[in-house]
């Protein structure tokens, strides 16, 4: 009944943690309750009690994954509350960077045993600064919020240009994958001088973290045996610092491999240090990140020979009839890009072969704004082009074509900036801009006409064309409309399918 925090929405749960193992074999550890949506105590102790009830009883819960300064009061009420404190296992909350776990949290999560997880952060800059950023970023997080888990978006950026986040803040970039060209940021050794240097189940060592007196940070972890790494970032350092080590009982004594990174280079091999008499000291440049340990076998990955990025192939043609066994990718064909809704290669209900069909049959419980069911595909440069499929009005409703995407809004809501030519089973046809930043609202109307023998069920051709200002629609060969606009000059294309309040229109789109 449109309700997240419901019953029905712990039973989905229990079922989906079920099907995990059931399916896939795979055995999950631990679940949060939703992203970024406020707090139901009411709601995780009926989670808890749904888990228990279904076998589940070692599936620990995380809350709340919220993000501003009351991210954590909810855990204050675990001192009055013991089903709470029962229900809730982990604390989690997302960018610990930005608002840091309170101190009396601090102590609750000691008392009780909770740890701290954060399950989101991110840092949003560019080149070397957000390598080291990244650095202080996990330093910061457990020194200041003692997290001990975190979760960082994002890692391949394939996706194109004009999408949110297309490059900020992923380590791998892949926007043509048609031509296999990629590019690796420098924040990828960030998660070098943290990922080669330590594993899941290492400790952090209490009394060797903390801050550098003249700028930066410095966290160590230990291994279940001897191992050790030191991880340190001088970002807002101005001169080198010489730090002191002192080893101490139960680590090992060997030497220690020391890898670099600055601004010129990143995740570099520096010379090895030998501790004497149990202690050791390096000189910490400013603006540099380091990995020092006892630890062997680190190295730096390169490809030669990258391949030159080129532009989207046209003109571009797709029957999706190549997709002979669909599961093997996913329902999802290349280069299509879901922005709402769910576009899924499927059998064609008319005759063999596949098809793309919009598959989800309700609005969902959206963490964000959504527009109408839409993908799209191309090159934000075009400008004059046409764009056609084959569209079965299967459900009912209307379904039609898009061009000219220049925007598909900023990762809240996803609202396009474009046109788009539509049908319906009465045979009516309409031509929009699509403007407003709102849900399911259809945008500027700018002309409309009429289709002969249109019906539900039935394929027919629909044809978007654009020639400088002048936009002309046709369905099955004939101009249905024309019209002189100059909104929008140049972008994408897309399918897209209607919605109203609660329900939203499936169809198939071919050739």
């Amino acid at each position: 009944n449109g309700s997240f925090w419901s019953q029905d929405m712990c039973d989905y749960y229990a079922k989906w943690i079920q099907g995990l193992k059931s399916v896939y074999g795979l055995d999950l550890d631990a679940i949060g309750c939703r992203n970024e949506k406020g707090v139901s105590v009411d709601f995780v102790k009926r989670f808890r009690a749904t888990l228990n009830a279904n076998g589940l009883e070692r599936v620990q819960i995380h809350g709340f994954d919220n993000w501003d300064k009351t991210k954590f009061d909810f855990a204050r009420r675990m001192t009055n509350d013991v089903e709470l404190r029962n229900a809730v296992a982990i604390l989690s909350a997302h960018t610990m960077a930005t608002a840091p776990t309170p101190p009396d949290v601090l102590k609750i999560s000691e008392e009780y045993s909770k740890p701290i997880w954060n399950t989101e952060e991110h840092v949003y800059t560019k080149g070397f600064d957000c390598e080291i950023s990244l650095v202080q970023a996990f330093n910061q997080n457990f020194l200041f919020s003692g997290v001990t888990k975190i979760v960082n978006w994002y890692l391949v950026a394939s996706v194109y240009p004009l999408e949110p986040y297309p490059e900020d803040p992923a380590l791998l970039i892949a926007n043509s994958p048609w031509s296999g060209h990629y590019a690796v940021r420098e924040v990828l050794w960030g998660y070098a001088h943290y990922g080669q240097f330590s594993k899941v189940g290492w400790q952090y060592l209490n009394g060797a973290c903390g801050k550098l007196a003249d700028g930066g940070t410095l966290v160590t972890l230990k291994s279940p045996g001897k191992d050790y790494s030191v991880i340190a970032e001088t970002k807002n350092a101005t001169a080198v610092q010489n730090v002191t080590f002192k080893i101490g009982a139960g680590l090992a004594t060997g030497k220690l491999c020391v890898w670099r990174s600055d601004a010129t280079e990143q995740f570099v091999k520096q010379p090895d240090i030998r501790p004497t008499n149990g202690s050791f000291t390096i000189a910490l440049q400013p603006k540099s990140i380091y990995s020092i340990s006892t630890t062997t076998g680190q190295q730096k990955g390169i490809f030669a020979d990258i391949p030159a990025a080129r532009d989207f192939p046209f003109p571009y043609y797709e029957t999706f009839d190549e997709y002979t066994s669909p599961q093997r990718w996913g329902y999802l064909p290349r280069y299509t890009a879901d922005i709402a809704g769910v576009f899924e290669i499927a059998d064609r209900p008319d005759k063999p072969g596949k098809c793309l069909r919009q598959v989800l049959g309700q609005r969902p419980q959206s963490w964000a704004p959504e527009w109408m069911p839409h993908t799209i595909i191309g090159d934000q440069k075009w400008s004059d082009y046409e764009v056609s499929a084959d569209v079965c009005l299967d459900n009912g409703g209307w379904a039609g074509v898009m061009g000219r995407i220049n925007n598909v809004g900023t990762g809240y809501g996803c609202v396009p900036k474009g046109y788009y030519l539509r049908f319906s089973t009465d045979g009516s046809c309409a031509l929009f801009a699509a403007t407003q930043a709102k849900d399911a609202v259809d945008g500027d109307p700018l002309a409309s006409g009429t289709a002969a023998n249109i019906a539900g069920d039935q394929w027919h051709n629909i044809k978007l064309q654009f020639s400088g200002d002048l936009i002309a629609g046709f369905v099955d060969g004939s101009q249905v409309l024309s019209v002189t606009n100059h909104l929008y000059s140049r972008g994408m294309a897309g399918l897209v399918t209607g919605n109203d309040t609660k329900n939203r229109n499936t169809a198939c789109f071919d050739n």
